[in-house]
């Protein structure tokens, strides 16, 4: 084992605490690399199907486009969901629109707030972010694979716990709604949310996963930037497809398949 794999080791043996809820193990950490690391660590050795990682706080956390992903300790909800799949290369995509639509259902569900997915892995309330998603797949020896979801979710942040260049992009559920938000009763009901798209995603498929993404999403039929190369194009968005790739027309009747690169909805999605 190289000093790497051996420190890797020795962090995710650093568990607070663990838990056990609605079917899931929660493994917690005070302070963790980043989620995601751990997580990835216990996927490969055999941790269950849906088991929760999550941190108080994160050294090295990190969003799409390797952007640096920050939280006060006990302000927002830092986990990472681990999912075992039963064939190689899982889709990590496909999870990723699945878990923000879980995220979306939970906000509804605890606080009946009006939320809406911007492609391809931001939940915004009012146009404003409160969380981002971050889905890293692998294949195993042997051809089983796993895939491990990042979820950053701004609960109970304050206007200044936001660097000055977000805020106005970002906010938090207690600045939303102007109470305290219990993160585990969050947490539980993005379970239940989970557990429920997951089994109908494993016996419908990605079909499944488009329609529930459509019903939240704020991205499909909207007049984008796209930022790619370094190049700036307009378009519209007219969908997505099984690889998560958003499928944008450009002003000169392009058509543009988007993994990776940046888009901006403008400024009446942000205030």
């Amino acid at each position: 084992m190289n000093p790497e794999e051996k420190q890797k080791q020795r962090e995710v043996q650093s568990a607070h605490k663990m838990l056990h809820t609605l079917g899931h193990d929660i493994i917690a950490y005070r302070e963790v690399s980043s989620t995601n690391i751990v997580a990835a660590t216990l996927a490969q050795t055999g941790a269950k199907d849906g088991t929760i990682v999550s941190g108080a706080y994160q050294t090295a956390g990190s969003g799409r486009l390797s952007r640096s992903w920050h939280s006060p300790p006990g302000t927002g909800i830092t986990m990472s969901l681990i999912v075992q799949a039963t064939k190689e290369n899982p889709i990590a995509a496909q999870y990723m629109l699945l878990a923000a639509v879980a995220v979306a259902n939970s906000v509804e569900d605890v606080l009946g707030l009006n939320v809406g997915i911007k492609w391809p892995n931001d939940v915004l309330i009012d146009g404003r972010k409160i969380c981002g998603i971050l889905a890293q797949a692998s294949t195993l020896p042997g051809g089983r694979g796993y895939a491990v979801i990042g979820i950053g979710i701004n609960v109970n942040q304050a206007e200044t716990d936001f660097d000055v260049e977000y805020r106005d992009r970002s906010t938090s559920l207690q600045i939303v709604t102007k109470k305290r938000v219990s993160r585990m009763k969050l947490i539980r009901a993005f379970l239940r949310a989970w557990d429920t798209h997951m089994v109908a995603f494993r016996q419908n498929g990605y079909a499944y996963i488009r329609e529930k993404w459509i019903e939240k999403n704020i991205t499909l039929g909207a007049t984008i930037t796209v930022s790619s190369n370094g190049e700036i194009h307009q378009g519209t968005a007219e969908d997505v497809l099984e690889s998560g790739a958003l499928v944008v027309r450009l002003e000169n009747n392009e058509i543009k398949e988007l993994l990776s690169e940046e888009i901006s909805l403008g400024k009446k999605y942000y205030r």
